[in-house]
């Protein structure tokens, strides 16, 4: 699928050079998002405007990105969800908001700089950050 019109892709190059203020890191990153695209069910301009959400909002490193897009689309598509509400309730939930977890049947409480996490009546417990909470969504 991952099918890019000329305009996404446009739109996309302008929004990732503001991001990193370097063409050439702007255009790499495209080439990572448009072969993650290409490799999945879900399409570029979607891909990228959760990829811009994963590093202005959650602060995903580069290195994390394509791991944070693949663990968050594999959460969607098992609850049959766009991967945006994915994405949301992620980072939602780095900022202590976990209500829209909910939709992924994942219940969340806080309890000081960690949170308890329980899906399907395994509860674990991690840092309330976008590492800790991104790691337990892997």
């Amino acid at each position: 699928m991952g099918l890019a019109s000329g305009k996404d892709v446009e739109k996309t190059r302008i929004a990732f050079e503001n991001l990193y203020g370097s063409a050439e890191r702007a255009g790499s990153m495209m080439m990572k998002i448009t072969d993650f695209a290409n490799k999945t069910p879900f399409e570029f301009g979607e891909i990228a405007d959760m990829a811009l959400k994963l590093k202005n909002v959650a602060g995903v490193t580069d290195e994390q990105l394509i791991p944070s897009l693949t663990n968050l689309g594999d959460i969607a598509s098992s609850q049959g969800k766009p991967i945006s509400q994915a994405v949301e309730a992620f980072n939602d939930a780095i900022t202590g908001e976990f209500e829209r977890l909910k939709e992924f049947g994942i219940v969340a409480k806080s309890n000081g700089d960690k949170v308890a996490l329980t899906f399907r009546g395994q509860t674990i417990e991690v840092k309330k950050t976008a590492e800790g909470i991104g790691d337990y969504l892997k």
